[in-house]
C-alpha cells in the first residue's frame, strides 16, 4: 500500500479498524501533494475531542488502580495518547511528501508500534470494563503539534518531548499496575516502554541529521506549550535516556527543568541598583559582582511557571541540589535573550524585577504589551528622606519611640550637630550604602561627604546611631486589590549596615530572655504588623504593586524600645527571599538564609561547601528540609559572597 493512501485512512478514518489498518508492504512512489493541516483529525463521534483548550479531561491518579474501572479509564487515556501519535505521524507523512523516504519509512514504522500498542491498551481496558469512547479525551498532544513547521521542529516535540516523557510514564504505570496485581497490562507497558527507548532514539538521530545535536538546538526547537520540563514524567528513567542515546547534558537539563501548570508565568529579575541608578550613579566593581553572586535568589519566590532572567542559568548540578532540597526550580532565561521572540504572544502574569527604575523599564519594554502594567515611576518612594517626613503619621498612636526623636532631614553642610553619635543616610542608597558615622561635629572629610550628597541628591538623612539589639522587617505585598502583610523576618548586620542573613521562621525565636518579654508585652509583632498595612496602603494610593520591605529594629533606650519605620523599600528585600525560603523548612527546624563572604571561607567556597556536605547532609521529611547546607549560587563562580540556606544547628564560616 502507498504511505500517502494508508496515512489518510489513518488520519481522516472514522473507525478505529481505519486507525488499525495494516500497511503491509509500505509503497512510497505517489506521495503526493503537501497536505493541509486539518483541525482535528476524523475519528468517531465517541471519541471527538471535548477539549479544545488542551489539559486532561480525566485525572490521572494511581488510585484509580485500585479498581478495574479505575484501572480502564487509566487504560482510554493511554490509548487516545497512542491514537493521537498515530495521527499526527500519518499527517507528517501528508505535509512533507518531500522529506527523505527513509525518513518516511521510519515514521510508518513507528506507526506500526503505535497500532499495537493502541490495540492491546483497547483489550486490556474492555477486560476491566470501559469501552473506547466512553471516556471524554483531550486534544492536548494535536495542537501541541499538528501545526509544526518542518520535521525536525515535529520530531523536536514528538520523539524529543512526548515520547521521552513516555519512558518516564510508562515505567511508573507498569510498576502501578503491577502493584495492583494487574500483571497482564503490567506486562504490555514493559513492552511499550521498550518500544519508547527505541522511538526516541530514532527520533533524536534524524533530528541530529538537521539541527546541531545539543541540548540548546533542541529547546530551541520547542514550540510552546512544549518545553524540556514536559519531556520528564513522574519519576525520571535516566537509564531509558541513555540507551537512547540521548546527550548527557540534555538529559541533565530535562531532569531538572521546571514544570509548567500552564498559568502565566511571573517574570522575576534581580535588579539591584535601582537606588543608586534612581541617584544618578553608575553601580562600582564591588556592587556589580555581588549582584552577579545574588542573581539567582529571586528564584526562592518564585513557582514551577515563572521565568528568572539571569546572566547565566544556575549549573546543573546546582539545580539538582535545589530539587533535592525540596526547592522550586523556575525557568531560567539569558538576559542576551531576545525576549519579545522568547514569550511571543502568550500573556505573562506579572513582570517583577527587584525593583523598577528606567533602565529596567528599558530593559522589559518588549514585554510590556503580554502583561498587567508595570507600577507608574515613583522615584519619590525609594527615598529615605520622603519616609522619614511621614513618620510621624505613619507611626502615630503606636507604641513606639516617637518620630520626632528618630530623625530629620539636613539641607545644610554647615548646619550645628547633635552631640551624641549620628549617622547620616544619602536619601537613595541600599544595603549599608552611602552612610557615614560619626560623633558631634563632622569631621572636614564628612562635611566633604555631606556636601556631595545634597549637590547629588538635596538632602541627608541624620539618624541617631542607636544601639540596635534586633534588626527586624516587615515583608508586604500591594496588589491590584489591596495591602497584605506577609510577616516578620529577623535579620542581621555587619559593622558597617552591610545585610549579612535573616533568621527562618519566627522572627523572636531565640532572642535573650529580657527581649522575649519586651517582645509579648509591649505587643512588638502587633505593631510591626500595624506599621506595616500603613506602610502598603501608602504606596498602593501611589500606585506601587508588588513587594515591599519596612525595616524596623530594636534598641537599647535606657531599656528595649522599639524603633518602628528605619526604612521602607518599595521593591523586593533580602528578607523577602528568607520569608520565602522559609516555607521550604519544616516548622520548628532552626534555619537561615546566610551571606557568607567568600573570604571566610577556608580552602574556597566548593571546598568548604563540599565539607559541610559531608558533615551536615540535606535531609527532609513531609517534603520540607530538616538539615544541611543548600548552595543559592555556584560556589566554583562567587567573587563576593556565598548565599547559603543553612537548616539545623547553625555553624560558623
Amino acid at each position: 500500500m502507498q504511505l500517502s493512501t494508508w496515512a489518510e485512512r489513518v488520519l481522516h478514518g472514522g473507525t478505529l479498524t481505519d486507525k488499525l489498518t495494516p500497511l503491509g508492504r509500505p509503497l512510497d512512489s505517489a506521495p503526493g501533494e503537501a497536505a493541509r493541516v486539518p483541525s482535528e483529525p476524523g475519528r468517531p463521534p465517541s471519541l471527538a475531542f471535548v477539549d479544545r483548550h488542551g489539559g486532561p479531561t480525566a485525572p490521572m491518579r494511581v488510585a484509580l488502580l485500585d479498581k478495574p474501572q479505575g484501572r480502564g479509564r487509566v487504560l482510554h487515556a493511554f490509548a487516545n495518547h497512542e491514537l493521537l501519535a498515530l495521527e499526527l505521524m500519518a499527517l507528517a507523512l501528508l505535509r512533507w511528501p518531500e522529506a527523505d523516504p527513509a525518513f518516511r519509512r521510519s515514521l510508518a514504522r513507528t506507526m506500526e508500534d503505535e497500532q499495537r500498542h493502541l490495540g492491546q491498551y483497547v483489550e486490556r481496558m474492555t477486560t476491566c470494563g470501559v469501552e473506547l469512547g466512553e471516556v471524554p479525551v483531550s486534544r492536548f498532544f494535536w495542537d501541541m503539534l499538528a501545526q509544526a513547521p518542518d520535521p525536525a521542529t515535529f520530531m523536536a516535540g514528538l520523539s524529543g518531548v512526548l515520547e521521552q516523557a513516555n519512558l518516564d510514564f510508562s515505567r511508573f504505570w507498569q510498576r502501578g499496575f503491577a502493584e495492583a496485581g494487574d500483571t497482564e497490562t503490567a506486562a504490555v507497558l514493559a513492552e511499550v516502554y521498550r518500544d519508547e527507548v527505541r522511538h526516541v532514539r530514532t527520533g533524536w538521530r534524524w533530528f541530529a541529521r538537521w539541527r546541531e545535536p545539543t541540548f540548546e538546538s533542541w529547546a530551541g526547537a520547542l514550540q510552546f506549550p512544549l518545553t524540556p520540563a514536559r519531556a520528564r514524567g513522574p519519576m525520571f528513567d535516566r537509564e531509558g535516556r541513555e540507551r537512547a542515546g540521548l546527550p548527557a547534558r540534555m538529559i541533565a537539563e530535562v531532569e531538572v527543568a521546571a514544570h509548567s501548570k500552564g498559568r502565566p508565568p511571573r517574570i522575576l529579575w534581580f535588579r539591584p541598583e535601582v537606588e543608586l541608578e534612581l541617584a544618578g550613579r553608575t553601580p562600582p566593581a564591588a556592587v556589580r559582582e555581588l549582584t552577579s553572586d545574588l542573581a539567582w535568589l529571586v528564584s526562592a519566590d518564585a513557582g514551577p511557571d515563572d521565568v528568572v532572567i539571569a546572566s547565566t542559568a544556575p549549573p546543573v548540578p546546582l539545580r539538582q541540589r535545589w530539587r533535592e532540597a525540596g526547592l522550586v526550580v523556575p525557568r531560567f532565561l539569558a538576559t542576551e535573550a531576545p525576549l519579545a521572540k522568547d514569550f511571543g504572544d502568550r500573556p505573562i502574569g506579572a513582570l517583577e524585577p527587584w525593583g523598577w527604575s528606567p533602565s529596567v523599564r528599558r530593559d522589559l519594554a518588549p514585554l510590556l504589551h503580554l502583561s498587567p502594567a508595570p507600577p507608574p515611576p515613583a522615584p519619590h518612594l525609594s527615598s529615605k528622606a520622603w519616609w522619614t517626613e511621614r513618620r510621624g503619621t505613619l507611626l502615630a498612636d503606636l507604641d513606639v519611640i516617637p518620630a520626632t526623636r528618630c530623625g530629620q532631614l539636613l539641607t545644610d553642610p554647615d548646619a550645628p550637630f547633635p552631640e551624641g553619635s549620628w549617622l547620616a543616610k544619602a536619601p537613595l542608597s541600599a544595603s549599608g550604602q552611602a552612610r557615614i558615622r560619626g560623633e558631634g561635629a563632622p569631621s572636614s572629610r564628612q562635611r566633604t561627604w555631606l556636601r556631595r550628597v545634597l549637590a547629588e541628591q538635596g538632602v541627608v538623612v541624620l539618624e541617631p546611631l542607636w544601639r540596635r539589639l534586633v534588626d527586624v522587617s516587615v515583608q508586604g505585598r500591594v496588589t491590584a486589590s489591596g495591602v497584605r502583610v506577609d510577616g516578620l523576618t529577623r535579620f542581621v548586620t555587619d559593622a558597617g549596615g552591610r545585610y549579612r542573613g535573616s533568621w527562618l521562621g519566627p522572627w523572636h525565636r531565640g532572642l535573650p530572655s529580657e527581649l522575649q518579654r519586651f517582645v509579648h508585652s509591649a505587643g512588638v509583632g502587633d505593631s510591626l504588623l500595624s506599621v506595616g498595612e500603613r506602610v502598603g496602603r501608602v504606596l498602593a494610593e501611589a500606585g506601587h504593586r508588588g513587594p515591599f520591605g519596612v525595616d524596623a529594629m530594636i534598641v537599647d533606650d535606657d531599656g528595649p524600645a522599639l524603633h518602628g519605620l528605619v526604612e521602607v523599600n518599595p521593591r523586593w528585600t533580602l528578607g523577602r527571599v528568607a520569608w520565602a525560603l522559609s516555607r521550604r523548612v519544616r516548622r520548628g527546624v532552626p534555619a537561615w538564609l546566610r551571606l557568607i563572604p567568600r573570604r571566610d571561607l577556608a580552602g574556597g567556597a566548593a571546598s568548604w561547601l563540599e565539607r559541610m556536605d559531608t558533615e551536615r547532609p540535606i535531609t527532609r521529611e513531609a517534603g520540607l528540609l530538616t538539615g544541611g547546607f543548600v548552595p543559592l549560587a555556584d560556589p566554583d563562580s562567587v567573587r563576593r559572597v556565598l548565599p547559603v540556606l543553612e537548616v539545623g544547628t547553625p555553624t560558623v564560616a
